[in-house]
């Protein structure tokens, strides 16, 4: 089986500060718009922290989506993700 990833051209704006890059076990647990409002939550949570880790809201994503058990019928898949966080347009 091949993978299918979604791609899409946008042009940058400011408002672009970072994105998700994530296998298929993520999304087949949330939409890319919830991904984004997750992960954006948890942002506003830690915003206050010293070194502001982009690896915390990774980790609550992934608490609210893994499965409980195998048996679960979404949230057992392979799971990896990355916050990729942009430079600013006005350098």
């Amino acid at each position: 089986m091949t993978a299918f990833p979604d791609v899409k051209a946008v042009v940058r704006t400011e408002k672009d500060v970072r994105f998700v890059v994530a296998c298929d076990g993520i999304w087949d647990c949330v939409t890319n718009d919830e991904c984004a409002t997750k992960i954006n939550k948890s942002l506003k949570k830690i915003k206050d922290q010293e070194g502001k880790d982009l690896s915390s809201p990774l980790a609550m994503l992934f608490d609210e989506i893994l499965a409980a058990n195998a048996l679960a019928p979404a949230g057992t898949d392979n799971m990896t993700a990355v916050i990729v966080k942009l430079p600013s347009l006005n350098k």
